[in-house]
């Protein structure tokens, strides 16, 4: 079905479009029962105003009478009550209300005769003047009498409208309506424009359309009506009132008005089009050949009409057939779903497992990798504390060979120091020749020198004794602290046992024999950590034991000077008393000369006593140097060791390797 409006006739006013179809409705009207005696002795033609038309077709007179011009004997003129009136509905015992109904009712029926639809249409909406209702029934009775001839049957020659591939069924099977589009359309086709149209409203509120229209069905005749001059015209509603002007010259203007073009009204405008239609159609009949190709074409179709009631039969089965196919198709579809549905639970709980997996790993490759790097700046960390460490290490060689030296040059100073002693107790002894008195007195004073002396010796002796001392117990702490860092590590292939240190020597070993299972791997980091750390024990051990030595022989050596000095003494003492003993006829002679004695004696002791205490003093210095070495010595080891402890394994067994077994 043709769309006769468009949606901009939906904004225009309603009451401005039942004026605009009653005025039409109307004229044609007025046109066809322009000369009924009856209409016009009861004075309802003409209608005017055009909404009297309301109140005129009320009583079903006035539209029957419009049926039968439209289509003559479609109501019997018997059947129409003509002395009705609408007045006297309620008066008491007037049948006009009957026949009122009955004449609404025949026109009801008539227009359904004719192809009106009269759904929703009754007498009592004829009888109470409804406009839409009304003016549908009326729109629907001109259109009908319009289109009566837009058929096949009636014009032959619109078989020129089939486009190519369609047959004649495709033209039948058109309505009305979109016979006399596609008959505009092809008009259009024909002329030098490129303009179409889908509907009867806003596609021709310019005009254009029309003035090609009427150029292609009239001809000549359209261009001596001034159509030429239509399109020049700017203002659109004196542009439509002179393309109805020709329109009028052409004995084709009804229905539709200046305004009511160029707002598109679809109803009118398609009524002004049918009128073209009838009056000029514009298309000839086909030639013989074409008539010939035609029939050709019909028996072609019958043909395949045939041919496809046959082939029907055959789709049928075939349709069965596949209904069959679809129903087991269906069942397989239904078994693949649930299959498919547990594959997918499936699916669902395997990639939450493998999420879970996936989360799994990856939280341990971050854990692995954060200790590897933690590992990595541990290495780095201990290495440049092994690289601090060698440095401290050659650096205490440094100060041992400064010690060493020194006490070397002391204990010449010393040697030198007991040489003059030992010229100076020769040339005491020399001196001790001479005889002298008071024996008693020299006698106790040279005990009670040789008694402060022997007081010196031991308390230098018990200071070295307790630096020694001291130095061991130092040493054997250390040792058992690296044992207890660096002992025996647990290893899942090998099986170990550690012998305790040996004796308390200040450079004692780990003394333990190890038992190694598996194959050592060389390339393991904590084997070369392990080494190293062994190798600095060792090297601590032998840097202890060394500087022991050095002092156990500074203490020896002072021994020997001690015993040495002692036995000078010792034969002074002995020379003094065979001096006594010889003298002692002369002792007279002698007191001057021991007097002289006791108190070069006295001096030379005083000079002993002087020197002792500054030997005394320089040992001292010596200890605390020992002292400073040894803390510092502790120090770097306790270091490493609380390093080492808190340094992780890289595997989970480490072959150890004692110092025996290196």
């Amino acid at each position: 079905m043709v769309n006769c409006n468009d949606d901009g006739l939906n904004r225009v006013d309603v009451n401005e479009i039942h004026l605009a179809e009653a005025t039409a409705f109307v004229d044609q009207i007025n046109n066809f029962l322009r000369h009924d005696e009856h209409l016009k002795a009861k004075k309802m033609i003409p209608i005017d105003p055009p909404m009297k038309l309301f109140e005129r077709t009320n009583d079903g007179v006035l539209l029957l009478k419009f049926i039968n011009k439209i289509a003559p004997g479609t109501i019997k003129e018997k059947d129409i009550k003509l002395d009705v009136d609408v007045t006297r509905l309620k008066t008491p015992g007037a049948k006009d209300a009957w026949e009122i109904a009955e004449n609404n009712n025949h026109v009801v029926a008539g227009a359904k005769s004719l192809g009106c639809k009269v759904v929703n249409i009754g007498s009592e909406d004829i009888l109470s003047g409804s406009v839409d209702l009304t003016l549908g029934l009326v729109w629907q009775l001109i259109r009908a009498y319009l289109m009566k001839s837009v058929n096949l049957a009636s014009h032959p020659e619109l078989i020129r409208l089939l486009k190519p591939g369609e047959n004649i069924l495709k033209l039948m099977n058109l309505s009305s309506e979109e016979v006399i589009l596609r008959w505009f359309n092809y008009h259009l086709g024909r002329s030098d424009t490129e303009k179409r149209i889908k509907n009867f409203g806003s596609d021709t509120k310019d005009c254009e359309a029309w003035v090609h229209l009427l150029k292609q069905v009239c001809g000549r005749e359209a261009v001596d009506a001034g159509i030429d001059e239509v399109m020049s015209i700017a203002d659109p509603e004196k542009r439509a009132a002179k393309l109805l002007e020709c329109a009028g010259y052409l004995d084709c203007r009804d229905f539709t008005s200046p305004k009511d073009i160029v707002k598109g009204h679809g109803r009118l405008n398609l009524a002004f089009t049918a009128t073209i239609f009838n009056e000029y159609i514009g298309i000839r009949l086909p030639t013989e050949d074409e008539i010939d190709a035609i029939y050709e074409e019909l028996e072609e179709v019958k043909k395949k009409l045939g041919e496809c009631r046959e082939g029907c039969k055959h789709l049928c089965d075939h349709v069965l057939e596949l209904e069959r196919s679809k129903a087991a198709l269906e069942e397989l579809i239904k078994e693949l779903e649930a299959k498919t549905e547990n594959i997918d639970q499936q699916c669902i709980i395997k990639n939450q497992e493998y999420k879970n997996i996936k989360n799994t790993k990856n939280g341990e490759v971050e854990r692995l990798t954060d200790i590897l790097k933690e590992k990595t700046g541990k290495a780095q960390t201990a290495g440049e504390e092994i690289e601090s460490s060698r440095f401290n290490f050659a650096k205490l060689e440094a100060e041992k060979a400064s010690v060493i030296h020194e006490q070397i040059a002391r204990i010449q100073v010393l040697e030198e120091e007991l040489r003059l002693l030992a010229i100076e107790s020769e040339d005491l002894t020399a001196q001790i020749e001479g005889k002298g008195s008071d024996i008693s007195s020299m006698t106790e004073k040279l005990l009670r020198t040789q008694a402060a002396s022997g007081d010196k010796s031991r308390l230098v002796q018990d200071h070295v004794d307790s630096c020694n001392a001291a130095i061991r117990q130092h040493a054997s702490n250390l040792s058992d602290e690296f044992k207890a860092q660096v002992g025996t590590k647990p290893n899942n292939n090998a099986t170990k046992s550690a012998d305790s240190a040996e004796g308390d020597d200040v450079s004692s070993e780990v003394g333990a024999d190890t038992t190694v299972t598996a194959k050592p791997t060389p390339e393991d980091g904590e084997d070369e950590e392990y080494r190293a750390l062994k190798e600095n024990h060792d090297m601590l051990g032998s840097l202890l034991k060394a500087y022991s030595a050095e002092i156990e022989a500074v203490a020896e050596g002072f021994d020997k000077l001690k015993a040495q000095e002692k036995d000078r003494l010792n034969q002074i003492n002995k020379a003094v008393e065979e001096f006594l003993g010889e003298g002692q006829t002369a002792v007279g002679d002698g007191i001057a000369n021991m007097k002289r004695l006791l108190e070069l004696m006295m001096e030379k002791c005083k000079k002993q006593a002087i020197q002792i205490a500054t030997l005394e003093k320089r040992i001292d210095q010596k200890n605390q140097m020992n002292d400073l070495m040894a803390d510092k010595v502790r120090v770097i080891v306790e270091q490493k060791m609380f390093q080492n402890s808190k340094r992780p394994s890289k595997k989970k067994g480490l072959g150890v390797k004692t110092a025996g077994a290196q």
